[in-house]
C-alpha cells in the first residue's frame, strides 16, 4: 500500500503492520512566522522547505507548517477596544489565497504521501497576534471582547480550513489548541468563551468524519488538563506526552480509543535529538509493545529541532516495524 493508505489506516484504527511515524519542524525562524504577506520570499522558502524535508526525511505523511502565516493581517491591538478592528476575513483574501497555494505545492511534490495542515485554534492565534499576557490581561477585564474577536477569527480560520482540504489537497488539518494559562483560566470558562469557534473550524474541515489531527499543545512546558478536549472531532490526537505526563497507552483510554500520535520529548538534547540508534529502537518497541499497535502513529510531543538528522527517522521506523 501507499504511505498515504499506510497512515489514514492508522488514524482510522485499522491493523496495520507496524506504526506510520511522523515528525516535523518549522522551515523559517520565528521572527518570520507572521510575514507571509509582506515578505514575498517568505512563501517560497516555507514551499521549498517542505520540499527539502520529504526528499530528505522520505517520511510517512507531512504536516505541513503554515510558517509564515501564524495569523492574519489586522490593525495594531493595544487596548480592549482595539479588538473591534478583528473582522472576519473573506473566503478569497489575500491570506487564505496564499495558504491554499502553499498547501497545493507541497501536496503535488508526492501524492503517495497524507498531508495534513497546520492550523492553530482562533484563541491561539490571537495570542500570536497581541502576545500573552496582554490576552490574559484581556480575558480578566473584559471576556465578551475577547470571546467576540475569537469568533471573528474563528470564521476566518473556518475558510481557511475548508479550502485547504477542498482545493490545496490536504487529507485534513492539524488543529493546534492551547489553554493560555490553567491556573487563570478554567476549562468551563474556554468551553464557554472559546470552543464554539474552535469547533466552527474543525466542523468546516469535515468534522468527526475527517481525517483531522487534534493537538493539544504543551510546547516549551505549556501544561493543559487533557479531558477538557476530548468531545472535539478528531480521529486522532497528538499531546506533549513528557509535559502532560499521560502515556500514549493513557491517552488512548481517555480519547475513547482513538488513534493516538506521540511518544518523544521534542527539545534538543532529547533522545530523539541525541540518542543512540540502539536506545531510540528499543523506546519505540517498548512504547508500542504498553500502548499496542492499532491506531499508534510515532511523534514527538511538538515540534523538533530543525537540524534534526534524517536518519534518525529511520532508526524510529525500525522500531516501529
Amino acid at each position: 500500500m501507499t504511505k498515504r493508505e499506510f497512515v489514514l489506516k492508522g488514524l482510522n484504527n485499522e491493523e496495520t503492520l507496524g506504526a506510520p511515524v511522523g515528525l516535523w519542524f518549522h522551515h523559517l525562524p520565528e521572527e518570520r512566522w507572521g510575514d507571509g504577506l509582506t515578505d514575498p520570499e517568505v512563501l517560497e522558502l516555507n514551499i521549498n522547505g517542505h520540499k527539502k524535508f520529504i526528499r530528505e526525511f522520505r517520511p510517512d505523511f507531512v504536516k505541513i507548517m503554515s510558517d509564515g502565516f501564524f495569523f492574519p493581517p489586522a490593525a495594531p491591538v493595544r487596548e480592549v477596544s482595539d479588538l473591534n478592528s478583528i473582522e472576519e476575513a473573506g473566503s478569497n483574501h489575500e491570506w487564505i489565497e496564499k495558504q491554499v497555494y502553499l498547501v497545493k505545492q507541497v501536496c503535488g511534490t508526492d501524492r503517495d504521501l497524507a498531508y495534513f495542515y497546520n492550523i492553530f485554534s482562533p484563541l491561539t492565534t490571537l495570542r500570536f497576534m497581541i502576545g500573552a499576557e496582554r490576552l490574559l490581561s484581556f480575558i480578566a477585564s473584559s471576556p465578551e471582547s475577547v470571546s467576540k474577536a475569537v469568533c471573528s477569527l474563528g470564521t476566518t480560520l473556518s475558510r481557511l480550513a475548508g479550502r485547504v482540504i477542498s482545493e490545496g489537497g490536504a487529507d485534513g488539518i492539524y488543529f493546534s489548541v492551547q489553554n493560555p494559562d490553567i491556573e487563570r483560566i478554567s476549562d468551563d470558562f474556554y468551553a464557554a468563551c472559546f470552543s464554539s469557534a474552535d469547533l466552527l473550524v474543525l466542523n468546516a474541515a469535515g468534522g468527526e468524519e475527517s481525517n483531522n489531527i487534534l493537538h493539544i499543545c504543551g510546547y516549551d512546558g505549556v501544561r493543559n488538563r487533557l479531558p477538557a478536549w476530548k468531545s472535539y472531532p478528531a480521529k486522532a490526537y497528538n499531546w506533549a506526552v513528557n509535559v502532560e505526563g499521560v502515556s500514549l497507552k493513557e491517552g488512548k483510554e481517555l480519547f475513547s480509543g482513538k488513534a493516538v500520535i506521540g511518544g518523544f520529548a521534542n527539545p534538543k538534547g532529547s533522545l530523539i535529538d541525541s540518542g543512540r540508534r540502539e536506545e531510540i529502537i528499543r523506546f519505540v518497541k517498548t512504547l508500542l509493545e504498553e500502548t499496542g499497535r492499532r491506531g499508534v502513529i510515532i511523534g514527538a510531543d511538538c515540534t523538533v529541532t530543525p537540524d534534526l538528522a534524517p536518519e534518525r527517522l529511520d532508526w524510529i521506523r525500525e522500531g516501529a516495524v
